[in-house]
């Protein structure tokens, strides 16, 4: 997923194959477990499912859109409770995370995002539901905890976000060292998808407290 730019272009792709690849998959997996009597109507079944889903999580992001947060968390809820199985419970607790984040509700927002970092199919939206939740715990004061979120490896896409954050957070804890040298790692990741003016801003302002060599 290197290629994609934003978070949000991630996630948009991920539904995207899914609409477009999921029979297959489905099919595949069935095949594989050799459950080959009634395969046909299942499929029918799961087909049907992954279409309800997709109809509830397009009226998701049309709620979130308008700022509908309350409809947002209900569709959510549906998701993630009767159609675990697609990516879309996942997606929605992103989502509505968002919408969490957007009212305040912080509590909220960490239940969610931890609820798609453990449960997750897709390693993607794992990643981005750490990267959210430590964003999250930042918010809210807990920088350690936000520190410790992030500090499992990530895959190179994700490393210049991550290192900025990173950057981010030992500032808030007057670590200027160690944030200098996570805005430097974040200038260097290939897959940039960081704001380089604002984190080659920050660096500079901390490389005045390097030593003169």
């Amino acid at each position: 997923m290197a290629e994609f730019e934003t978070e949000e272009q991630q996630l948009e792709a991920l539904r995207k194959w899914w609409q477009e690849n999921g029979r297959g998959v489905l099919a595949g997996v069935v095949l594989g477990l050799g459950a080959v009597a009634g395969w046909r109507g299942w499929i029918y079944y799961t087909e049907a499912r992954a279409e309800s889903a997709s109809s509830v999580y397009q009226s998701l992001m049309q709620d979130l859109s308008a700022e509908e947060f309350g409809a947002v968390a209900e569709r959510a809820d549906e998701l993630i409770q009767e159609y675990t199985a697609t990516p879309y419970a996942e997606l929605a607790a992103l989502g509505d995370a968002r919408a969490a984040v957007e009212q305040g509700d912080y509590e909220r927002a960490k239940t969610r995002l931890q609820w798609a970092r453990d449960n997750a199919n897709q390693d993607n939206i794992r990643h981005i539901a750490r990267i959210r939740l430590a964003r999250v715990f930042r918010q809210t004061g807990d920088v350690d905890q936000a520190l410790a979120t992030i500090e499992p490896e990530f895959p190179v896409a994700f490393r210049a976000a991550v290192e900025e954050l990173r950057g981010d957070l030992y500032l808030a804890k007057g670590d200027r060292d160690k944030a200098r040298e996570a805005y430097r790692e974040a200038l260097a990741a290939p897959y940039s998808s960081i704001d380089r003016g604002l984190v080659e801003m920050k660096f500079n302002d901390l490389r005045r407290d390097e030593p003169d060599s």
